[in-house]
């Protein structure tokens, strides 16, 4: 071996790529063998050298006698940038601004201003000698004689004084200096009937908390005190006799801060304190009550201001209910942005003109119980976005005992809240609001507090004090519980009063939003669906969960509020999202416009091919069609044309079936005395075969973890108990199977009963099958199989709808219910052989399995993919095991390529009935194809024109 021994190694070549990627797509490399630096062996005098941790100097780049460490800090060992070693490897070094660090400068920079600086001989201003005082606030912090430090502060009374003294410097308010800051004449003036304020006069300012000394004027003519300390824009904690100001700049800042931020008042003000003594010397009065307070009044007076209620020569007390709530721009408001005479527009136009609301409630915006609303009411009860409070707790009081409300559809986490324990010392257990659907703004008097959960009394009058000053002719509510909601919403709104009664020409329609409607039941999805519904656009109804997301973060905050400030806090933080959004709707509009006229004449076009291609041959069925879904579009009692006729067998079905049957036979005298009667042998053994698959996957992940071993080893318990039991029945059941069959193998496999065969009546030869099997063993497992065939081709359907967005874990359970329906449909021949039955339960091909809105991949698309899947990374340690690959499908989307019109769908679609494949099934599928495209076509063109009229 040499001294200079070669070594191979990896090198990074980055892959040239012909579009334009990303910074970590710039990093992927391929590895290539080429030869590594020369190592410089160490002398004998760096034999104790540490070699894990070897020095720079060590390593020689070949063809190089210099060492590559020169202008380099000591925070760096590396080549300089730019140079490369023959091996190909480039070294990158630190940026420049890290190699030249000025670290130094900046900390001695800070270190200079704790001292008197390089003009402390001279005061700045008289050039007197031996100056003493420097302000913090004043721009240099030049020093200053005492003399000039009160002249030059005369009209800055909250600036930071310091005193250098005993070599450093220490805080030294004015007052101690004896200024006195006179209030109501000129600057500079001192009133001659001037009034001391309180000795220890308080002022908040942006910089910290001061002590001054105040003198308010006293002549005739003198505005009160409380006048001419917002003549300076000081705000007093009192209008009597004021002891406590905060300045308009420090409550403005707090005010934005708080709104974007979310910081609780108590945590701005301890950050006033630490500014003002950080070290904790000084004994700082506690002005926090008055600084809540005059938050409190400061928020509500700048919603007055920004309403225009100082140009009202009534006063602020004539304010009307909801008018210092911020409207939506772009929402229907009659008499101001709709045109004349839209009241007699045709029914096509008209609606245009309808008002389209979501309601929630939000349960993180909780009150704890401190004080009753008699010492402590809102500022303004309904004059924002909340209900007016007294009309509100006198409704709420009549329904006080009033009962769960009994959801017909699922289990909603709304209705669920209502009887909940977890309310013990809350005044709100959270608040239920109303907002625009379409631009997510807070309708005024469209919020309120719950009390006990999401109840109907509560929602009820919230959505209908939301639109008690609404005109219009259509209501559209987006509302997650509208299926319950809506059915008695009427007749309970008859118990309002009058002044909150819907008139009887308004129509109103209930919809779900779009992402809650899937944990609907079915029968909710197609009358409730937006996407369904004409006259809505593109509308989501998700709108107001946005919303939460902006108020939860003031939920730490308004929790511990009293009743009146969480109110008026809540308001604030709703107009200040209203705001917002005003303040980008031309933008947001506009982009939505732009998003919106493409999509809709792709939409139109693939709506005009597909009708096309079904004119030549289904024009009868077009026009039965098109009466079909507009006569449900006005009676949703209708057959539903979005819905594929089905009447599936499930294998909970067949279960039922035959336990009445069973049950039948033990009355009649003709049941079995074992554990288990016949078809619960037979279900028991379906239910392990089903383990059994469960455990072989998870059995093949590999480098499992102490859980997941520890876990898969009592799942193989539990199986093994199953197979014990299954096996002591199968003795009454098929008592001449080990006569033949040879199961001598089977104890071999106790510690992976996964792997243990149980021998079903479909496993056994058919030929010897009727001798070992008796009670009707095959026939009762034919009859389960079919249910279990039909139901995993139902889940089946289901996961091919979910694959979009759960791609990976939807391939999977894909997979499982295609190998489960395999293994029924074998079982099914072995049972009965081939027949009648495969018209509708086929063989499933890889190629069968893609969804109603999907297309199989042409040749050269699978050519891609499988390319592309070729050069992806092999799973890593710790992957499961990768399983048989569903062939991938395309989405149709609206590309209009030549025959997708004319699509096929996979026979599994046709399947969805009870019906044999016939052309019944195959118009049904059809249909339901052909009205969703109708369907987005209309809804991509509504929402063009709602745009327009919104903008």
């Amino acid at each position: 071996m040499g001294k200079d021994k070669h070594r191979r190694v990896y090198t990074h070549k980055p892959t040239p790529r012909k579009t334009i990627p990303s910074s970590s797509t710039q990093t992927r490399i391929h590895k290539v063998f080429s030869d590594a630096p020369v190592i410089q062996r160490p002398t004998q005098n760096h034999e104790h050298r540490d070699l894990e941790h070897p020095d720079p100097s060590d390593f020689v780049w070949p063809g190089d006698d210099t060492e590559h460490t020169e202008g380099l800090t000591n925070d760096s060992e590396n080549p300089p940038a730019g140079d490369t070693c023959p091996s190909g490897i480039r070294v990158k070094l630190k940026a420049k601004r890290y190699v030249n660090s000025y670290r130094d400068s900046y900390l001695n920079a800070t270190l200079i201003q704790e001292g008197c600086g390089r003009f402390a001989r001279n005061c700045s201003q008289c050039r007197g000698a031996d100056p003493r005082y420097r302000c913090r606030t004043c721009h240099g912090g030049r020093m200053l004689c005492r003399k000039c430090v009160l002249k030059k502060h005369q009209d800055e009374p909250l600036h930071i004084i310091e005193e250098w003294k005993n070599a450093y410097f220490q805080a030294i308010s004015l007052q101690k200096l004896g200024m006195r800051y006179q209030l109501g004449h000129p600057s500079g003036d001192i009133c001659p009937l001037a009034k001391p304020g309180h000795v220890d006069f308080i002022v908040i300012a942006s910089n910290g908390i001061h002590r001054i000394n105040l003198d308010f004027c006293g002549c005739t003519q003198a505005l009160t005190n409380c006048d001419q300390l917002l003549e300076i824009a000081w705000w007093p904690a009192t209008p009597l006799e004021p002891q406590t100001a905060a300045t308009m700049d420090v409550l403005r800042m707090f005010h934005i801060v708080n709104l974007q931020a979310r910081t609780p008042p108590t945590d701005f003000y301890i950050a006033l304190e630490q500014m003002t003594d950080g070290c904790g010397l000084q004994k700082l009065p506690d002005r926090l009550p008055q600084w809540m307070l005059m938050l409190r009044e400061w928020r509500h007076i700048k919603m007055a201001k920004c309403a225009g209620r100082g140009f009202d020569a009534a006063g602020i007390e004539a304010t009307k209910q909801g008018e210092l709530a911020i409207p939506c721009r772009a929402c229907p408001h009659p008499e101001i942005n709709l045109p004349i005479g839209w009241e007699h527009a045709p029914d096509n136009v008209r609606w245009l003109y309808a008002l389209i609301l979501a309601q929630d409630a939000n349960f993180k915006l909780k009150g704890r119980l401190r004080s009753n609303d008699e010492k402590d009411p809102p500022l303004g009860s309904g004059w924002a976005t909340f209900v007016n409070d007294e009309g509100y707790q006198k409704h709420l009081a009549r329904f006080s005992t009033q009962s769960e409300e009994i959801s017909h559809c699922v289990t909603f986490a709304a209705l669920s809240k209502v009887n909940s324990k977890g309310w013990k010392g809350l005044r709100a257990t959270g608040v239920g609001s109303v907002s625009c659907a379409r631009h997510e703004m807070f309708q005024p008097n469209g919020t309120g507090d719950l009390q006990k959960g999401e109840r109907y009394a509560n929602m009820d009058f919230i959505f209908l004090s939301s639109i008690a000053k609404m005109t219009l002719p259509m209501i559209t509510i987006s509302y997650d519980i509208a299926c319950q909601w809506h059915k008695n919403f009427l007749t309970r709104m008859k118990d309002m009063p009058l002044n909150l009664q819907i008139p009887p020409h308004v129509q109103l329609r209930y919809h779900v939003p779009k992402f809650h409607l899937p944990a609907h039941t079915e029968r909710c999805h197609a009358p409730y669906s937006f996407n369904y519904t004409k006259w809505v656009g593109r509308t989501d109804g998700e709108g107001i969960e946005q919303n939460w997301s902006s108020l939860n973060g003031a939920a730490r905050c308004v929790a511990i509020m009293t009743p009146g400030g969480r109110q008026d806090t809540l308001d604030d933080f709703c107009n200040f999202s209203n705001w917002r959004k005003t303040v980008g709707l031309g933008d947001t509009l506009l982009r939505k416009l732009t998003l919106a006229i493409p999509e809709a004449i792709i939409q139109h076009r693939a709506f005009q091919t597909f009708t096309a291609s079904l004119h030549e041959e289904h024009s009868d069925k077009l026009t039965e069609w098109e009466d079909q879904i507009q006569a449900w579009e006005l009676d949703k009692s209708k057959p539903c044309p979005y819905e594929l006729p089905r009447n599936e067998v499930t294998l909970a079905d067949v279960k039922q079936q035959l336990a009445e049957e069973e049950h039948q036979k033990v009355e009649n005298g003709e049941g079995s005395t074992a554990e288990l009667s016949p078809s619960g042998f037979v279900i028991l053994g379906l239910e392990i075969e089903e383990y059994q698959q469960s455990l072989r996957a998870d059995a093949a992940k590999q480098s499992l973890t102490s859980g997941q071993t520890t876990s898969l080893q009592t799942h193989r318990t539990d199986l093994l108990k199953k197979i014990n039991k299954y096996t002591q029945v199968q003795t009454t059941y098929m008592p001449f199977l080990r006569r033949h069959v040879d199961i001598r193998d089977q104890d071999n496999n106790s510690s992976k009963p996964e792997l243990i065969n149980i021998f079903l009546p479909s496993s056994i030869p058919t030929e010897t099958r009727s001798a070992v099997c008796t009670h009707g063993l095959p026939e009762i497992e034919d009859r389960l199989r079919y249910g279990q065939a039909t139901e995993a081709l139902s889940h089946l359907r289901h996961q091919l709808w979910a694959r979009t967005n759960l791609q990976d874990q939807i391939e999977r359970k894909i997979n499982t219910h295609r190998i489960r329906y395999c293994t029924a449909w074998e079982a099914l021949v072995s049972l009965q052989g081939l027949g009648g039955w495969t018209a509708i339960l086929q063989p499933l091909k890889r190629e069968d399995i893609r969804g109603l809105h999907e297309r199989a991949m042409t040749k050269e698309e699978l050519e891609e993919h499988q390319r592309i899947q070729a050069m992806a990374d092999p799973p890593t340690v710790g992957d499961s095991a990768p399983f048989e690959e569903n062939i991938p499908t395309v989405e149709f989307g609206p590309g209009l390529k030549l025959g997708e019109g004319r699509r096929t769908l996979s026979w599994i679609w046709y399947t969805a009935s009870d019906e044999e494949l016939s052309s019944n099934a195959i118009h049904a599928s059809i249909r339901v194809e052909w009205v969703k495209a109708r369907a987005r076509a209309y809804r991509w063109k509504e929402e063009v024109l709602l745009l327009e009229e919104e903008m």
